[in-house]
């Protein structure tokens, strides 16, 4: 992986930094509950960016419980392989999507 988008947290970080390539990058949006070691990042030279806003935590945690309800639920359009990512431009670059474009990746 080349980028990383960390919106879990807990062993995220760790977990992410086996596989980001080297000079990739990672941003992490959650607060960190325990101690992390980034020795891994420094070595093989990644962007680290970490963005904690509490002024939205209230409104993560009502959307958090929205979807949790099934009250809130994204609009997917399809949902296409990592294979497909041209596909996947290509149609938002053409326009006439309902929804969002999911991309699967597979565990090898």
């Amino acid at each position: 992986m080349d980028l990383v988008l960390d919106t879990i947290g807990k062993e995220t970080i760790q977990r992410s930094l086996e596989i980001i390539r080297p000079f990739g990058r990672l941003t992490s949006i959650v607060d960190i509950a325990i101690p992390q070691s980034l020795l891994e990042a420094w070595g093989k030279n990644l962007t680290i960016h970490f963005v904690f806003s509490p002024q939205y935590r209230a409104k993560l945690e009502a959307l958090t419980k929205l979807i949790e309800r099934q009250q809130l639920r994204p609009v997917i359009d399809s949902v296409l392989s990592w294979d497909q990512v041209v596909l996947a431009h290509q149609r938002l670059e053409q326009g006439g999507t309902r929804g969002k474009i999911v991309l699967k990746f597979t565990e090898n």
